[in-house]
């Protein structure tokens, strides 16, 4: 689950 968490902080970051 936390590989989830992580992908879905990386993908809606706001420094992108």
């Amino acid at each position: 689950l936390w590989i989830g968490v992580a992908l879905a902080l990386l993908f809606a970051n706001p420094f992108v």
